[in-house]
């Protein structure tokens, strides 16, 4: 049995599946409609999608298997992300790198496999589409056409929830802005016709980590960064 190789991008490819929040995440109707198509247009016992995590690959979706996860290392679908188009095995029990591996040679007995990578927002590949039978077979060009065309409905999904929770994000840190700026009140400070500071009030010295009397007198450059200083 040969072991899937770890892509070049792991740190970001893993960074970027994490951003998703779906690992270990509840069965989701959009996942399984796809999967349910591929396995009535395939004709196949098993079709999954399925995410690569570090150690594991954990399936969001799946249908034909209990399985929820199995490790990374005997899985088919660690080697299908190392490319970007279909993996596909017509028969596993004479390729050598599965031959022994223990999902061909056990539960759930796969014979033929067929993979599409799944990109995620940046690109990365985290997982796939994947259809599984317990016999020997093969897809033709056209067959492999609507594969990809089920994978890229997986990938809106994925894409869909990630700009659902980027814009929740935005919302929340909006938010939390302006919460602070009602919580300053009398955070008011008065500069002079110079541009030194006039007046402070409290709130104002403590938002800015001083005390009136040390700020005011100065210029107001002197509360600026450095580097604002300079571009001065």
């Amino acid at each position: 049995m040969k072991k899937p190789a770890t892509p070049a991008d792991e740190p970001a490819r893993l960074q970027c599946l994490l951003t998703t929040n779906l690992l270990d995440s509840t069965p989701d109707e959009r996942f399984d409609r796809i999967t349910r198509l591929a396995q009535n247009y395939f004709n196949v016992p098993i079709t999954m999608v399925s995410l690569v995590d570090k150690e594991r690959q954990w399936f969001k979706s799946k249908l034909g298997t209990d399985m929820n996860e199995t490790p990374r290392d005997v899985s088919f679908c660690g080697h299908a992300i190392l490319g970007s188009d279909v993996f596909l095995i017509p028969d596993a029990h004479t390729d050598e790198r599965f031959a022994d591996n223990p999902l061909v040679v056990g539960p759930p007995n796969i014979s033929f496999y067929a993979g599409i990578p799944l990109a995620g927002y940046d690109g990365s590949k985290i997982g796939t589409l994947c259809i599984v039978d317990t016999s020997p077979r093969n897809l033709s060009s056209d067959e492999i056409a609507v594969m990809r065309d089920l994978a890229d409905c997986v990938e809106a999904e994925i894409a869909l929830i990630h700009a659902k929770q980027t814009a929740t994000k935005l919302t929340e840190r909006e938010e939390r802005l302006r919460a602070v700026i009602e919580a300053i009140g009398d955070g008011e400070l008065t500069l002079k016709d110079d541009g030194t500071v006039n007046t402070c009030s409290l709130v104002a010295a403590g938002m800015l980590g001083v005390t009136a009397d040390e700020i005011i007198g100065k210029h107001i450059t002197a509360l600026t960064p450095i580097d604002l200083q300079e571009v001065k």
